[in-house]
């Protein structure tokens, strides 16, 4: 009789392999090419972000890994974020790959119900319906915005579930409940407006995980706004929802080919030992340039001291788990190019994601420094939405953290008896 249930079982994973890899010969055949053309074709100033989402959810593909990758895009209102997550939003076919959330707590991924049995806390428990899926969450500044001790608990959780290890909770009602018996590996993309000082640091506090991808305002050009609005007319027949529906569509398609030709969760082995020495080694820079960009810094202004600081030596993470974020998003990219090799394309899009792994304040300074010569001082005041004390403090940071130094270039004067200092990228930093 034992046997006979055995041979039941054994035929019905056969079939459904069978099943499903019939499935998968139906299914029509849509490349990162056709998704490019239809975002291009409605959304153009959103096609960076959506491949950059791709990349995330690839990594997904990736045999051996033991790290969730989780990417938020950071920007101001009606930029495109929501448009974005909305072409990830799971249909019927996708809803073994996407999971969306619109509200979660930090009880969400264990439940601990009193008044429910044991089966139905174990379907409540959010964890497992993320495993090997891309979780989509539309707006994490909601969640930023609660008190200090409940952005700590849920950025906590949070920060423990993106370890990968699974999670126990223990409470005097129900005990000890959990998953502990595998890796429970998922990926997850957030968007958000910019975040304040107070959550980056209790993310620091509580080790963040996240990667970051920021939208400026000002990489929205004249000739890119005129464009869109050429798109609008030409569009003007077509409804902002159809325009979501069409991409939403060739999106999901992708996802279930990439899917297929992949061989589902990893599956993929893309060894680091496959990634060029050079890009590795750029790579590494990323990270360190990270892990200092994003330190922990307690600071104060010296009275009388011409706006110098003095601070306590800079609380900095090690770098291990930031490389391996950025080289696995960097596979990510790689793999929806059909590619097992990382590119200088996709060495760029990680620098984007790098310079974006960082504070506000921190982030304008940098981008500047990049972006122009290596250097900022106190005269640049007017070019950032920054006072003249928040600059100082800033250009501070950036020393004591480690990544610039004073610039001796030019002396030191007074304008209208405020300290004028003057500071430069190290070389070793200058990653652009």
């Amino acid at each position: 009789m034992l046997k006979d249930t055995l041979a039941i079982g054994e035929l019905k994973k056969v079939d459904e392999k069978i099943q499903a890899q019939e499935t998968s010969q139906s299914r029509t055949k849509v490349s990162i090419e056709d998704v490019k053309e239809a975002v291009l074709k409605h959304f153009p100033k959103l096609w960076n972000m959506v491949e950059a989402a791709l990349a995330n959810f690839a990594t997904l593909l990736l045999k051996n890994n033991a790290n969730c990758s989780s990417l938020v895009f950071e920007g101001d209102s009606s930029i495109g974020k929501s448009t974005v997550l909305k072409m990830f939003y799971p249909s019927k076919e996708t809803q073994h790959l996407l999971y969306r959330s619109d509200d979660f707590t930090p009880k969400s991924f264990v439940s601990h119900h009193a008044n429910k049995s044991e089966k139905e806390r174990a379907k409540a428990d959010m964890l497992p319906k993320i495993n090997k899926k891309m979780l989509i969450y539309s707006d994490l500044q909601t969640l930023l915005t609660k008190r200090e001790e409940d952005q700590t608990e849920l950025l906590g959780m949070l920060g423990k579930v993106l370890d990968g290890e699974g999670l126990t909770r223990d409470t005097g009602t129900c005990g000890q409940r959990g998953y502990t018996d595998d890796n429970y590996i998922f990926a997850s993309l957030f968007a958000t407006t910019p975040i304040g000082w107070k959550s980056w640091e209790i993310m620091s506090k509580c080790g963040t995980r996240m990667m970051f991808y920021k939208i400026d305002k000002e990489n929205i050009t004249a000739s890119l706004l005129k464009e869109g609005l050429k798109d609008n007319f030409y569009n003007s027949t077509i409804s902002y929802s159809e325009r979501v529906k069409e991409c939403r569509d060739v999106v999901q398609k992708f996802l279930l080919s990439l899917w297929d030709r992949y061989g589902g969760f990893g599956s993929m082995i893309f060894k680091d030992s496959q990634v060029q020495e050079n890009i590795k080694d750029e790579i590494i820079t990323l990270a360190l340039f990270v892990t200092r960009a994003r330190g922990q810094l307690r600071m104060w202004e010296i009275k009388n001291g011409d706006g110098e600081f003095d601070y306590e030596p800079p609380r900095i993470e090690s770098p291990e788990r930031i490389m391996t974020l950025l080289l696995n998003l960097g596979k990510g990219r790689a793999l929806l190019y059909g590619r097992k090799v990382i590119s200088e394309d996709d060495y760029a899009f990680l620098k984007h994601v790098a310079i974006s792994s960082m504070p506000q304040n921190r982030y304008v300074l940098i981008r500047h420094m990049l972006m122009t010569d290596g250097r900022i001082g106190t005269e640049d005041e007017g070019k950032f939405d920054l006072t003249y004390k928040m600059l100082l403090r800033a250009m501070s940071e950036l020393r004591a953290l480690g990544l610039a130094e004073d610039d001796y270039g030019e002396e030191s004067a007074l304008a209208v008896g405020r300290p004028r200092k003057k500071i430069k990228l190290k070389p070793d930093f200058i990653i652009f």
